[in-house]
């Protein structure tokens, strides 16, 4: 992100420095760190934003820590969490914002929380989702862009079907209109 720095080496130790009034460090407090510090082991990947860090080991356990203003951590409620967290296993891919995450697990199953200001979560309304939710299944990749807290949500299923929800203001869930897109299928 703009404000973290954060590496994996090649035996998979993470380290991090920058930004921290979030507690997206996982230091434990709200301090910004100064030198890279390891943060974990056995790291496989490392996905942030300004404010919130993810990573996935390589045997599929997530961890995240950071804002959790709209319960985008996972943890049920909108506490700011200071230290890595296991939120998942069995995880392949992460991708996360400032106020959303998703991930996708090895049996294809498309998990989210966070803002739902749009109808980002594909819930069918705009309440925040404050646990990982399931959402859909035969999911290959997913997509999740966002601009402030206006949210869109797509993915890939593995049969080639492209589906979306969240903000449509410019019309650009291509559904011949401007109103938001509420659910994923």
């Amino acid at each position: 992100s703009g404000y973290t720095t954060w590496y994996i080496d090649n035996d998979g130790n993470l380290y991090g420095c920058g930004y921290n009034y979030y507690g997206n460090q996982g230091s434990g407090n709200k301090a910004n760190v100064t030198t890279f510090t390891q943060r974990a082991t056995n790291v496989k990947e490392i996905v942030c934003s300004d404010n919130t860090t993810w990573y996935l080991t390589n045997d599929g356990n997530l961890y995240g820590c950071g804002s959790n203003s709209y319960g985008n951590q996972g943890s049920g409620d909108t506490t700011n969490v200071t230290t890595f967290t296991q939120r998942a296993t069995n995880v392949k891919e992460i991708v996360c914002s400032g106020y959303t995450t998703w991930y996708i697990d090895n049996d294809g199953n498309l998990y989210g929380c966070g803002n739902n200001t749009y109808s980002q979560q594909g819930s069918g309304n705009t309440t925040d989702v404050k646990t990982f939710t399931q959402r859909a299944t035969n999911v290959k990749t997913v997509v999740y862009g966002e601009q402030l807290t206006f949210g869109a949500t797509w993915y890939l299923t593995n049969d080639g079907n492209l589906y979306g929800c969240g903000y449509n203001s410019y019309g650009n869930q291509g559904s011949g209109d401007t109103t938001n897109v509420t659910t994923l299928d």
